[in-house]
């Protein structure tokens, strides 16, 4: 259906005409590349970085997708402070979202997610770009924030939202009378809407594109253009779901000879012609191409050496020696992912009932760094907001959260005052006598379960 990403990335350069901005994406994320990606249409001209496979900078001419007109649009930043603060970054050299934290126009860790979604929003655009010419350049350029982009939802969002239907429709097209055989496998990468998960339901019972429509009640471009994304990715997940080697059970230096004789052992092993049942059959199917992509990868150099390397980067991780990711390096360069500023942050809003703004920035910790305290503490804000709505939820996030950590006595204590304010007096009482034994010098639990006593 789609040309394998290494036969993408063979030509380094050519139109999105011909190769859509979506297989571009998808190529460099399933090769893991390090590399430039240069877009030009007419006078425009984007610079897309890539670092093992991830954009993580995207420099363009376009004067309204620079940090502070996007700042201005999103309302972050008046134009006047804009212009002021441009001047001072051309004349001092600092770039601009340094100086606009330096001038506490922003925060830390807001400049961090404008960053992201001017990048998002950026990259978003490139699949407009149908008449755009593309070239491929092995030199990087050090990006000035360590951002980086989810390929795969933004393969899922452009796809679905953004890229003009005439592209869908050329590169893609499934109308007829067959049955959709294996789904999709995109189920552990991008985030998928209620109109994409009740679509990807909707597959799981294999029927007709026709059924498809009938189902889900969706037109039939909403459907299409779905079915363009989660097919593209459902390629990417199963390539990149095996390791060749395990896979066929060959060492790293397997010659052709051995590597051909592992393959056709191993087909010959799960033939479809062995089994008898439909179900058994399809599996096998599945498994025969999984060996065949395998055998595939480990035949071409490039492939075989690009799978001795993602190896060696899987043995130095484990080994804790691998190089820094993204998120470590921003760490160590600034404070924008300083997990305790945020969650500082939320207690602060927290105190002054602010229970939306304590939300955002505990979500904001949790991003940064998911510990017990930092989740049980977005339960409470979350049921402070609106507990007609959110308590049975936040009983059952906290429930799991003491289940994993039933030393964790806010979670304790919070369980206990969400099940008071639902009137789940035994949950109440169990859950605050518990938070006393981890903490007996809190007498306001005393105070609590003495009232909750006279209640019953």
């Amino acid at each position: 259906m789609f040309p394998s990403p290494s036969q993408v990335l063979r030509q380094r350069e050519g139109t999105l005409a011909d190769t859509p901005f979506p297989l571009l994406l998808h190529a460099l994320m399933v090769e893991e590349r390090t590399c430039t990606l240069e877009l030009k249409v007419r006078q425009r001209e984007k610079r897309i970085t890539f670092e093992d496979g991830a954009p993580v900078a995207c420099h363009s001419n376009l004067l309204h997708e620079t940090l502070g007109k996007y700042l201005v649009e999103k309302g972050r930043l008046t134009e006047g402070d804009y212009q002021k603060a441009l001047g001072e970054s051309v004349s001092s050299g600092l770039q601009m979202g340094a100086l606009l934290v330096q001038k506490a126009l922003i925060s830390p860790f807001d400049l961090y997610k404008q960053l992201q979604a001017n990048l998002a929003h950026k990259l978003l655009d490139c699949f407009r770009w149908t008449e755009a010419r593309y070239r491929l350049i092995s030199d990087v350029e050090p990006p000035d924030a360590t951002v980086r982009a989810n390929s795969a939802q933004l393969i899922l969002t452009g796809v679905s939202t953004v890229l003009p239907f005439d592209a869908v429709t050329t590169h893609f097209t499934f109308t007829d009378d067959r049955r959709f055989g294996q789904m999709p496998g995109v189920e552990s990468a991008p985030k998928l809407s209620s109109r994409d998960a009740r679509l990807f339901q909707a597959l799981r019972q294999r029927p007709t594109f026709n059924e498809l429509l009938e189902r889900t009640g969706f037109d039939m471009e909403s459907v299409l253009r779905r079915l363009y994304a989660l097919c593209l990715l459902g390629a990417f997940l199963s390539h990149r779901s095996q390791d060749p080697f395990s896979l066929l059970d060959v060492p790293e230096d397997v010659q052709p000879v051995a590597l051909k004789k592992a393959f056709l052992a191993a087909a010959d092993r799960f033939s479809p012609l062995r089994f008898h049942t439909a179900e058994l059959k399809e599996k096998a199917e599945g498994l025969l191409a999984a060996y065949a992509r395998a055998y595939g990868a480990l035949s071409e150099p490039e492939q075989n050496a690009l799978w001795k390397k993602r190896r060696q980067a899987q043995r130095e991780k484990a080994r804790g020696t691998g190089r820094p990711t993204a998120a470590e390096q921003f760490r160590i360069r600034t404070d924008l992912l300083d997990a305790t500023t945020q969650f500082d942050e939320a207690k602060r809003r927290l105190e002054a009932r602010n229970f939306a703004g304590a939300f955002e920035y505990f979500e904001y910790a949790c991003d940064i760094d998911p510990r017990p305290l930092y989740q049980a503490h977005r339960a409470w804000a979350r049921y402070l907001m609106k507990p007609e709505a959110h308590g049975r939820l936040v009983i059952q996030e906290l429930q799991e959260l003491v289940r994993q950590e039933p030393a964790l006595e806010e979670g304790w204590a919070f369980l206990g005052d969400v099940a008071r304010g639902e009137g789940q007096w035994a949950l109440a009482e169990d859950a605050l006598r518990k938070a006393f034994k981890l903490n007996p010098q809190q007498r306001r639990y005393v105070q609590l379960i003495q009232d909750i006593a006279r209640r019953r």
